[in-house]
């Protein structure tokens, strides 16, 4: 019988192999006992609706990886609902999300955050008695694998919504040339394609945001749409950079390359770009602490 229940969006499978194993590793538990639909040695074709219906409501414990993704799922609103309702939900906030990200009423459950080594041991031991059973085997190697995995996917993500608006006024400029950067963009952030393209105007200016931007890329997104806009039309207050993305000295940079007196801003502007980004990925942000 399946006594954990892991619910998850299908985009944030990396996330959900990690958590996996150290489950089965802290629990002592087998493939048998953790239904998780993402997981290689599952057989989805043998998992009907009915069966999933029936485990999720067997489950002693409903884990539930709660991203931007799994935010706009459907399905994972009713399972998340549904072990609510029977007290049965451990929420785990994904890479980057916050306490005050979460919708209501997952504020007032006990949740951990993916990176939080101290909160995902104290989850383990919450699932351990409610499932009555003994904490076997904590292994750091998988726990440092988890939250690597959680790093890499905060840091790809804020990459990638960092590098968008470029993408995006490229593509509108140049659809031949530039299209496939921003597809593989839309693939890795699961935006659509056509949707974008309606975010930006005949000359490439972004003149909104897409939907959805998660909270925590909104200020990475800021940065790099004012740069961009400032760049082609030089309307924007430079005085409104959201401050925490890149340090002062990148920041200082950026101003000088977008100068009205600059001959070669549009050159400079793809060299701060680069630099920028790298010091992103080298920078990820600390979340805010769960309870």
């Amino acid at each position: 019988m399946v006594k954990i229940f892991i619910s998850h969006s299908e985009s944030d499978r990396e996330l959900v192999e990690p958590l996996y194993k150290w489950l089965q590793c802290g629990l002592g538990l087998s493939g048998e006992d953790i239904r998780c639909t993402s997981v290689e040695n599952i057989n989805v074709g043998e998992a009907s609706m009915e069966t999933l219906r029936e485990e999720l409501q067997l489950a002693q414990a409903v884990v539930a990886i709660v991203t931007s993704n799994s935010l706009r799922s459907h399905w994972v609103s009713i399972e998340m609902g549904a072990a609510w309702l029977r007290e049965r939900l451990h929420p785990i906030r994904g890479p980057g999300v916050n306490p005050s990200d979460l919708p209501s009423p997952l504020p007032n459950i006990t949740n951990a955050g993916y990176c939080e080594e101290q909160a995902m041991y104290r989850l383990l031991q919450s699932l351990a008695r409610r499932l009555d059973l003994p904490i076997v085997g904590v292994s750091k190697f998988e726990l440092d694998e988890m939250v690597a995995v959680g790093r890499r996917y905060l840091t790809e993500g804020l990459r990638s919504w960092f590098s968008l608006p470029p993408a995006m006024a490229a593509s509108r400029h140049d659809a031949n040339r530039f299209h496939y950067v921003t597809d593989s963009l839309c693939r890795r952030l699961h935006l659509d394609r056509q949707s974008l393209y309606h975010c930006t105007d005949e000359h490439g200016c972004i003149e909104r945001d897409p939907e959805p931007l998660p909270s925590w890329a909104r200020d990475h997104w800021k940065l790099s749409r004012m740069a961009v806009n400032h760049l082609l039309k030089g309307d924007q207050n430079l005085l409104d950079l959201p401050l925490n993305v890149v340090n002062e000295e990148l920041l200082a940079e950026l101003k000088r390359a977008l100068s009205k007196r600059n001959l070669k801003r549009g050159e400079q502007l793809r060299g701060w770009f680069t630099r920028a980004e790298q010091w992103v990925v080298e920078h990820p942000p600390v979340t805010e602490k769960g309870h």
